[in-house]
């Protein structure tokens, strides 16, 4: 009797154990987007009562240039180095967690200098994932461009750049799923250098219209510009990708905020100045967290 009591308390606790307490996994992949290489996102949502909580993640070989989401020494937010290391020829990022949100970032290139791009990530954890989500950006330029993820959902942010988004079910602890793209790209050239040389052009018909009678118009036009492009090359790591996970990485089915909505009256983003829209964490102008003025 003494003997089935034991092997029922510890039944018990081999299931308990093994249920997944995330909230959402969303892996994102970027290729070519500020570099020859890709640039991988990984973000973790986990129920504040399971903290703290250790995960191992499965990277490509080759990976470098980790990053997370941290605080430096003024307690200000910022990424901060993030570890990775080799064992028995697999190469892992080991995560701590100690807050319900974690955002980190990586790089590793499988690209040649062919005109032909081909990705394969073998995606594993060694914890039980009950689900999870894959978002892949199409490369701005990118011909022919093909994944194999199964009826994608698919979308475009302000920049026109387009995005797949695929959840997941369950993946067992050190089982892959194995991501995988190709497109070509001729010209060799990111993401981010088309969009910098399409907000130059547009600078310079700003200019050229009407230099004498819009001067103080341009000086606008172009500061606004600055500001777009900065915040292309500073702001994927948190604020693009973070508006892209929060409005479509949860679970349910989210659309995307209409124009025809009503903002908060006289209540304005005080990163990018856009109108709020009611009952919303993010605003959607430029993903950074509601702060109104």
């Amino acid at each position: 009797m003494f003997q089935k009591v034991i092997f029922f308390v510890f039944l018990v606790n081999t299931i308990f154990s093994q249920k997944a307490p995330f909230e959402e996994i969303v892996i994102g992949l970027w290729p070519e987007y500020d570099h020859p290489g890709v640039l991988v996102t990984i973000q973790i949502d986990i129920l504040e009562s399971d903290l703290p909580y250790d995960i191992e993640i499965t990277l490509p070989p080759g990976s470098r240039m980790a990053l997370k989401k941290g605080l430096d020494e003024n307690g200000q937010e910022t990424m901060i180095q993030q570890d990775i290391i080799v064992v028995n020829d697999k190469t892992i990022m080991p995560i701590h967690l100690t807050e319900s949100h974690f955002y980190s970032q990586f790089y590793f290139n499988p690209f040649n200098e062919s005109a032909h791009r081909e990705l394969k990530y073998e995606f594993s954890t060694n914890k039980l994932l009950d689900h999870y989500h894959v978002l892949i950006q199409k490369h701005l330029i990118g011909e022919n461009f093909t994944t194999n993820l199964t009826d994608p959902e698919e979308f475009q942010n302000e920049y026109d750049i387009h995005f797949l988004r695929q959840h997941l079910d369950s993946l067992e602890p050190n089982d892959n799923f194995i991501i995988e793209l190709s497109y070509d790209n001729p010209s060799h050239r990111t993401t981010v250098d088309i969009l910098k040389e399409n907000f130059e052009q547009q600078d310079n018909t700003a200019v050229s219209e009407s230099p004498s009678t819009r001067k103080n118009d341009n000086e606008v036009y172009q500061n606004e510009n600055v500001k777009k492009y900065t915040f292309l090359l500073f702001g994927v790591f948190g604020v693009v990708l973070i508006f892209v996970i929060w409005k479509f990485g949860k679970k349910e089915d989210i659309s995307l905020p209409k124009a025809s909505k009503k903002t908060k009256e006289g209540q304005f983003c005080k990163n990018c100045g856009s109108g709020i829209l009611k009952d919303i964490k993010f605003c959607t102008s430029c993903g950074e967290e509601i702060n109104v003025s």
